[in-house]
């Protein structure tokens, strides 16, 4: 009897030591949603909210605290994210043709050139022709619309994923610090519960399983942390003496004639104001990861800091043509709002007058239930399987491993080297936060593309008028046709490779010939790139030419 007394003690002590990891594990992928006395006024009636207390260690609830995302934020980071994809989509089909096909500046056999040693991939290079690539636009924007209301959301996500970067993929000459950070999001996205509220697949759930008001888990965590990376690395990427010495950063930045906007040229006018800019923006940066952790234990604060940081983004694109960077920078941190903004918002919006919804939102909203068997919805569960959390674990230590190497790749190469890109370069995790780092350039650019016709008339190719002048545009930022042009025309200019710059010129000169007569088509073409240098004290060198390219047109 003993004997067995003993056994059964030993059991039941095993059990309950096994019962600990898988706890732990349960609580990373759901916390109680209500603490007592919390306002959950903005819930639906019939959405149960889980209540239960779950055992938490000291640790545990502190780690919570910190990277614990509320529902109703990742809701509203789902819908920002799926918007933004819809809109990059909308800004790429202006330049479909030009960017995507082989009648462009990046035809698929120059693909394989640019990216010979990358790992990268895209199904956006299976053929060359324009009613294919505007069909993989169309099937993007379908699934980033089923994000947006949230529609099968788990699997959705990562199709989007998919699709987004195949599409970076096709043309990387296009491609700004925007995209990099709306890739990442969408990677970190997919290890997130996006459909737990306001969500097709939460209305159709047939379960009424009880829901969370804040979600703890490897997703929330990699999502906060990266968010971290790109300022904290981005600070630390600035050594230059503008940035930490005379504080002219932000000086060189709003000279910057490809990026420069009016209210830029506004700001020049006011030297003594651009210094505590400089100091300012810099220790933003580096103290923002401080910020979110210190933020995480007060409402206010943190509301505080995520609006300061979007209007940190916000004042950027206003002073400087940086496409949709700002924006995405902005939306990442709609995932931050905590639970006090929320109540605030519920409580003044319910003293505002409702708004009857309309006729076939009620009619939807009658028929949802015929309906659930029909579109099938996911379970908008937060449990992840085990093997998913550990994939997103490792990913995330990977990525902080390269963000160090960014700091000194020649230091730290010895310890991550080269060999290991090809995990980055799949996934498109390969990241490098250096807008304006280690200083602002100082260079101020514009290309001209003169060409000479078979009647002898030049005229220029680039802005297709007869008249080729050399001289400084009033506004060099808005001679881009749009931020996609720019970075192109900014990496020819840099890389000076002269397959871009063939390539570049055979896409003008056919653009030319399409609309000329016979007598008046290219001959020859030249590249010129003029360019000046900022200098302090608002002076500048007198333009110079450099000659990118030249060659009779084939």
């Amino acid at each position: 009897m003993a004997s067995s007394r003993l056994i059964a003690s030993h059991q039941t002590r095993s059990r309950r030591n096994f019962a600990w990891p898988t706890s732990l594990f349960a609580h990373l992928a759901r916390t109680k949603k209500a603490e007592a006395g919390a306002n959950i006024a903005d819930l639906p009636e019939d959405a149960p909210v889980d209540n239960s207390p779950e055992p938490r260690g000291r640790w545990v609830g502190f780690a919570e605290k910190i990277f614990g995302i509320d529902v109703r934020s990742l809701a509203l980071f789902r819908i920002c994210l799926a918007l933004i994809m819809i809109g990059d989509l909308l800004y790429r089909v202006q330049d479909l043709e030009a960017h995507y096909t082989d009648a462009g500046v990046m035809p698929i056999a120059l693909v394989s050139v640019v990216q010979q040693q990358h790992w990268y991939w895209s199904i956006h290079t299976m053929h060359p022709a324009l009613p294919v690539e505007l069909l993989l636009f169309v099937v993007a924007g379908l699934f980033a619309l089923s994000l947006l209301v949230g529609y099968r959301t788990r699997t959705v996500s990562v199709v989007c994923w998919l699709l987004l970067i195949s599409l970076q993929n096709r043309n990387t000459m296009v491609l700004t610090g925007g995209d990099t950070m709306l890739r990442v999001l969408a990677f970190w996205a997919m290890f997130l519960p996006l459909g737990l509220r306001w969500s097709v697949d939460r209305a159709l759930d047939k379960s009424n399983a009880p829901m969370p008001k804040r979600v703890f888990s490897v997703g929330t965590v990699a999502l906060i942390v990266q968010i971290g990376i790109v300022y904290l690395f981005g600070a630390l990427l600035k050594t230059g003496p503008t940035w930490r010495t005379n504080y002219t950063a932000i000086y060189y930045a709003l000279s910057i004639d490809q990026f420069a906007t009016p209210l830029a040229r506004i700001l020049l006018h006011y030297p003594a104001m651009l210094k505590p800019m400089t100091f300012i923006a810099w220790y933003l940066e580096l103290l923002a990861v401080l910020l979110i952790v210190v933020s995480a234990f007060s409402g206010p604060f943190r509301t505080a800091v995520v609006l300061i940081f979007m209007g940190f983004h916000f004042s950027m694109g206003l002073c400087l043509e940086l496409g949709l960077f700002p924006v995405i920078g902005a939306i990442a941190w709609v995932a931050l709002l905590p639970d006090w903004f929320w109540q605030g918002f519920f409580r003044l919006s319910a003293r505002l007058p409702r708004i009857p919804p309309p006729t076939f939102a009620l009619a939807l909203t009658l028929r949802a239930a015929a309906w659930r068997e029909r579109l099938r919805p996911q379970s908008v569960g937060t449990r992840t399987h085990w093997s998913i959390q550990s994939l997103a674990v490792f990913l995330l230590i990977y990525v902080v491993l390269w963000n160090v190497r960014t700091l000194d790749f020649d230091r730290h190469v010895r310890w991550f080297p080269r060999t290991w890109n090809w995990i980055a370069e799949i996934a498109r995790l390969d990241q490098s936060w250096e807008l304006f780092a280690p200083d602002p350039m100082n260079s101020h650019d514009w290309i001209v593309v003169p060409a000479t016709l078979r009647d002898g008339e030049e005229v220029d190719l680039k802005t297709q008028i007869s008249h080729v002048t050399y001289d400084p545009p009033p506004l060099i930022s808005a001679t881009y046709y749009n931020e996609r042009w720019r970075k192109y025309l900014m990496n020819i200019s840099d890389s000076r490779d002269l397959n871009q710059c063939f390539t570049y010129a055979s896409y003008l000169g056919n653009r030319w010939n399409n609309t000329h007569a016979p007598e008046q088509k290219v001959k020859e073409v030249r590249i010129i790139l003029m360019r000046r240098t900022a200098l302090p004290h608002y002076r500048v060198t007198e333009p110079e030419q450099i000659e990118l390219f030249k060659g009779d047109y084939p």
